[in-house]
């Protein structure tokens, strides 16, 4: 265990049996290697991963006004010391022409120039690079906006595009790779509207090929992208105003090579407005998942659904878990299993929740909770392959937090 007191339970007992469904059953997970990835001043505001090609994986986070990322093999061991990105390198030494040998001038190094990122999400591509989708808001002198920033190569060189505006309410940002580019969206948040921007980014040249916002009517936020053989889906929140009360409604569709949509349909409508769908590749489908307070006990719960390769949904939302915590539900396909993970409550604590289940939602064993009692879990990225899922977890400390990774095996069911 690493630094206080550590705790690994199940949905509802401190220990490892569980009550699922009326049935007593072993809890089917554990944790193999937990190892602190970085130290960082304050709380994490955002984190995200993903796996590279060569089975690395890149591990990026914001805190305070600097974003950093850091390189990991699958057993948590650091590759390299973990680098602050810039939005652009320092001027470089300028010298006055002067013959007298007298005082030389330069440009000092530009102070602030990472980025205080609201949101970051990450996807990697075939050339064996990771990029890396980073939402700002503006602050001060800094424009914030939507920024991609592609990291390629052994050396990790870094390329940074700005692809958008964004306003003081911009709140998430999605990419994936599809072909030879990368799709962005992006909730823009602008003061005066609640809009969802879309750029399609050549991954070569890194040249911004389509900028244009989601056709949409009213306030829409939270997208989600996912790419499969050379369809990409998204998802998004659009909310509905009535003289009762308003609902968010969670849309998917697919998107063409002109980011124009394609398909409409309607997940969900929801009670519970900060709703963060999430989408994901299931084999040769998709899966969504998403919060919602269905039973009216105010506490939102999360929960699945499988959609088909056109972008159609079928069968029915299955519940999952609670998921009331400061981030809502991740899925991602281990095969044969969907893995989840959400920042929820637990005992006046925030706690990281995982969960698998099946293509319908069915729960198998307990949920394997990972918190600490004198600290909180706030932020959570995942990696998995079949029965095995990686974790990387943001910590509160009050004052100070910490990036920490997470190996979990669990049983063959």
């Amino acid at each position: 265990m690493i630094g206080g007191r550590r705790m690994m339970i199940c949905i509802a007992m401190a220990s490892a049996v569980v009550s699922c469904g009326g049935e007593r059953e072993q809890q089917a997970c554990r944790m193999e290697k937990e190892a602190v990835l970085a130290l960082i001043e304050g709380a994490p505001n955002t984190l995200t991963m993903s796996r590279i090609s060569s089975g690395d994986l890149v591990v990026a986070w914001s805190s305070g006004w600097k974003t950093w990322f850091v390189r990991i093999d699958e057993d948590g061991a650091r590759k390299g010391e973990a680098r602050m990105l810039e939005r652009y390198s320092a001027p470089p030494l300028m010298h006055d022409a002067v013959e007298d040998g007298g005082v030389k001038t330069f440009w000092p190094a530009v102070e602030g120039t990472s980025f205080r990122a609201e949101h970051l999400d990450s996807c990697s591509f075939k050339e064996g690079g990771v990029a890396l989708g980073i939402l700002e808001r503006p602050n001060g002198g800094r424009a914030g906006g939507a920024h991609v920033a592609v990291i390629r190569g052994e050396d990790e060189q870094v390329e940074i595009v700005r692809v958008g505006a964004a306003g003081v309410f911009a709140s998430s940002i999605s990419l994936v790779a599809s072909g030879k580019k990368l799709v962005v969206a992006w909730h823009e948040g602008d003061p005066e509207s609640s809009r969802i921007g879309l750029a399609s980014v050549d991954l070569e040249t890194l040249a911004v090929t389509g900028v244009k916002n989601l056709p949409v009517e009213g306030a829409s936020a939270g997208p989600s992208l996912a790419a499969n053989g050379g369809k990409v889906l998204i998802s998004w929140i659009e909310i509905v105003r009535s003289e009762k009360e308003s609902v968010a409604r969670v849309r998917v569709a697919m998107l063409g090579d002109d980011l124009q949509i394609d398909n409409l349909n309607t997940v969900a409508e929801c009670r519970f407005l900060d709703c963060t769908p999430a989408v994901t590749v299931v084999g040769e489908r998709f899966g969504i998942s998403y919060r919602d307070d269905a039973d009216d006990d105010g506490k939102p719960e999360f929960y699945f659904r499988m959609i088909d390769p056109a972008g159609n949904p079928t069968d029915s939302p299955a519940r999952i878990s609670r998921a009331d915590g400061f981030q809502g539900p991740l899925i991602t396909y281990g095969d044969p299993l969907v893995f989840s993970a959400a920042i929820r409550s637990f005992q006046r604590n925030f706690l990281v929740g995982l969960n698998r289940f099946d293509l319908k939602g069915v729960k198998k064993g307990g949920e394997f909770q990972i918190y600490a009692d004198k600290s909180d879990f706030i932020r959570v990225a995942m990696d998995a392959r079949g029965n095995r899922v990686i974790l990387v977890y943001g910590e509160d400390r009050q004052g100070s937090g910490r990036i920490l990774y997470g190996k979990i095996n669990c049983r063959k069911r």
